[in-house]
Protein backbone atom coordinates (compact mmCIF):
# COMPACT_ATOMS: atom_id res chain seq x y z
CA UNK A 1 0.00 0.00 0.00
CA UNK A 2 1.98 3.81 -1.27
CA UNK A 3 0.85 6.43 0.89
CA UNK A 4 -1.95 8.58 -1.00
CA UNK A 5 -1.98 12.13 -1.06
CA UNK A 6 -4.25 13.00 2.04
CA UNK A 7 -1.88 10.76 3.92
CA UNK A 8 1.03 12.36 2.68
CA UNK A 9 -1.22 16.34 3.78
CA UNK A 10 -1.84 14.54 7.29
CA UNK A 11 1.49 14.51 8.10
CA UNK A 12 2.93 17.60 5.88
CA UNK A 13 0.71 19.20 8.28
CA UNK A 14 1.44 16.96 11.36
CA UNK A 15 5.30 18.40 10.69
CA UNK A 16 4.33 21.99 10.36
CA UNK A 17 2.49 21.76 13.79
CA UNK A 18 5.50 19.76 15.56
CA UNK A 19 8.07 22.36 14.54
CA UNK A 20 5.49 25.50 15.35
CA UNK A 21 4.87 24.31 18.61
CA UNK A 22 6.38 25.80 21.96
CA UNK A 23 9.19 23.90 23.12
CA UNK A 24 9.07 24.90 26.52
CA UNK A 25 12.44 25.44 26.52
CA UNK A 26 12.50 21.55 26.46
CA UNK A 27 15.25 19.99 23.88
CA UNK A 28 13.83 17.87 20.96
CA UNK A 29 12.73 15.05 20.67
CA UNK A 30 9.61 16.16 23.34
CA UNK A 31 6.33 15.08 23.89
CA UNK A 32 3.25 15.33 25.98
CA UNK A 33 1.33 13.97 28.51
CA UNK A 34 -1.27 15.16 30.77
CA UNK A 35 -0.42 16.09 34.61
CA UNK A 36 -3.43 14.72 36.66
CA UNK A 37 -3.37 15.73 40.60
CA UNK A 38 -3.98 12.93 42.88
CA UNK A 39 -4.82 12.78 46.73
CA UNK A 40 -2.60 10.92 48.61
CA UNK A 41 -4.42 9.72 51.91
CA UNK A 42 -2.86 8.46 55.34
CA UNK A 43 0.34 9.95 54.75
CA UNK A 44 0.88 10.03 58.81
CA UNK A 45 0.67 12.84 61.02
CA UNK A 46 2.45 15.81 58.60
CA UNK A 47 1.28 17.97 55.88
CA UNK A 48 -2.27 18.96 55.29
CA UNK A 49 -5.41 17.55 57.05
CA UNK A 50 -9.06 17.28 57.22
CA UNK A 51 -11.27 16.54 59.72
CA UNK A 52 -13.34 13.33 59.46
CA UNK A 53 -16.45 12.59 61.76
CA UNK A 54 -17.29 9.12 62.61
CA UNK A 55 -19.15 8.41 59.86
CA UNK A 56 -15.56 8.94 57.98
CA UNK A 57 -17.56 12.18 56.13
CA UNK A 58 -15.44 15.61 55.94
CA UNK A 59 -15.71 18.10 58.12
CA UNK A 60 -15.38 21.90 56.36
CA UNK A 61 -14.94 23.93 59.48
CA UNK A 62 -14.77 21.62 63.50
CA UNK A 63 -15.47 24.75 65.15
CA UNK A 64 -18.46 25.40 63.82
CA UNK A 65 -19.32 21.60 64.14
CA UNK A 66 -18.72 21.44 67.37
CA UNK A 67 -21.05 24.43 68.35
CA UNK A 68 -23.60 22.73 66.16
CA UNK A 69 -23.29 19.84 67.84
CA UNK A 70 -23.74 21.28 70.91
CA UNK A 71 -26.65 23.16 70.09
CA UNK A 72 -28.26 19.71 69.19
CA UNK A 73 -26.54 16.64 71.37
CA UNK A 74 -27.26 17.56 75.55
CA UNK A 75 -24.96 15.21 76.59
CA UNK A 76 -22.07 16.68 73.92
CA UNK A 77 -22.91 19.71 75.94
CA UNK A 78 -23.02 18.77 78.90
CA UNK A 79 -19.69 16.52 78.47
CA UNK A 80 -18.02 20.23 76.96
CA UNK A 81 -19.38 22.13 80.36
CA UNK A 82 -18.23 19.23 82.34
CA UNK A 83 -14.82 19.73 80.65
CA UNK A 84 -15.39 23.59 81.37
CA UNK A 85 -14.74 24.26 77.84
CA UNK A 86 -16.24 27.36 76.63
CA UNK A 87 -17.47 26.68 73.04
CA UNK A 88 -18.45 30.02 72.50
CA UNK A 89 -15.13 31.14 72.58
CA UNK A 90 -12.95 27.77 71.08
CA UNK A 91 -10.90 28.26 68.43
CA UNK A 92 -8.38 25.69 66.80
CA UNK A 93 -4.83 27.87 67.99
CA UNK A 94 -5.76 28.87 71.10
CA UNK A 95 -7.63 26.12 72.54
CA UNK A 96 -6.01 23.27 70.77
CA UNK A 97 -6.10 20.60 73.77
CA UNK A 98 -10.12 21.62 74.82
CA UNK A 99 -10.52 21.05 70.66
CA UNK A 100 -8.98 17.76 71.11
CA UNK A 101 -10.44 16.59 73.91
CA UNK A 102 -13.96 17.33 71.84
CA UNK A 103 -13.14 15.61 68.56
CA UNK A 104 -11.27 12.50 70.69
CA UNK A 105 -14.78 12.27 72.44
CA UNK A 106 -17.14 12.42 69.38
CA UNK A 107 -14.32 9.78 67.22
CA UNK A 108 -13.62 12.70 65.15
CA UNK A 109 -9.93 12.39 63.75
CA UNK A 110 -7.58 13.64 61.31
CA UNK A 111 -7.20 12.76 57.98
CA UNK A 112 -3.62 14.03 56.59
CA UNK A 113 -2.96 13.84 52.99
CA UNK A 114 -0.62 15.22 50.07
CA UNK A 115 -1.51 15.74 46.64
CA UNK A 116 1.15 14.62 44.24
CA UNK A 117 0.28 14.46 40.38
CA UNK A 118 -0.20 11.45 37.74
CA UNK A 119 0.92 11.77 34.45
CA UNK A 120 -1.39 9.56 31.29
CA UNK A 121 -0.68 9.52 27.88
CA UNK A 122 1.50 9.89 25.45
CA UNK A 123 1.09 12.98 22.75
CA UNK A 124 3.19 14.25 19.91
CA UNK A 125 1.99 17.59 19.93
CA UNK A 126 0.14 20.01 22.58
CA UNK A 127 -3.32 20.08 20.18
CA UNK A 128 -3.51 16.31 20.58
CA UNK A 129 -3.13 16.49 24.06
CA UNK A 130 -5.73 19.22 24.30
CA UNK A 131 -7.92 17.49 22.40
CA UNK A 132 -7.96 14.29 23.95
CA UNK A 133 -8.59 16.12 27.51
CA UNK A 134 -11.32 18.00 25.94
CA UNK A 135 -13.01 14.90 24.97
CA UNK A 136 -12.48 12.72 27.73
CA UNK A 137 -12.60 15.85 30.63
CA UNK A 138 -15.12 13.39 32.64
CA UNK A 139 -12.36 10.90 33.47
CA UNK A 140 -10.19 13.51 34.37
CA UNK A 141 -9.37 15.14 37.57
CA UNK A 142 -10.16 19.62 37.91
CA UNK A 143 -6.88 20.79 37.85
CA UNK A 144 -5.24 17.82 34.69
CA UNK A 145 -2.89 19.68 32.47
CA UNK A 146 -0.87 19.10 29.45
CA UNK A 147 2.89 18.30 30.45
CA UNK A 148 6.14 18.28 28.60
CA UNK A 149 8.54 16.10 28.91
CA UNK A 150 11.88 15.55 27.04
CA UNK A 151 12.28 12.34 25.41
CA UNK A 152 15.66 11.32 26.81
CA UNK A 153 17.48 12.55 23.26
CA UNK A 154 15.64 9.23 22.08
CA UNK A 155 17.11 7.72 18.87
CA UNK A 156 14.60 6.11 17.36
CA UNK A 157 11.90 8.93 17.95
CA UNK A 158 14.29 11.30 16.80
CA UNK A 159 15.12 9.39 13.96
CA UNK A 160 11.57 8.77 12.91
CA UNK A 161 10.19 12.24 12.90
CA UNK A 162 13.23 13.14 10.82
CA UNK A 163 12.18 10.35 8.03
CA UNK A 164 8.47 11.79 8.34
CA UNK A 165 10.14 15.15 7.29
CA UNK A 166 12.06 13.78 4.59
CA UNK A 167 9.59 12.01 3.01
CA UNK A 168 6.64 14.80 2.95
CA UNK A 169 9.43 17.77 2.66
CA UNK A 170 8.70 19.55 5.97
CA UNK A 171 12.23 19.07 8.06
CA UNK A 172 11.87 18.21 11.52
CA UNK A 173 13.46 20.99 13.14
CA UNK A 174 15.62 20.52 16.50
CA UNK A 175 15.18 22.71 19.31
Amino acid sequence: MVANEETIEWLREFMSRLNSQDNRATATPYYYQLRCPVRIDNVGESGTFEWRDEDHDTIDDIIVYLRERAEDDDLFAKYARDKEINLTDLNETDNYFDVSTLTEHLGISKNYYRMSEKYKGMFLTEKAALEHLEENKHNYPTGTCTYLDHAYRNPELLSLLEHIGKLVGVPYERK
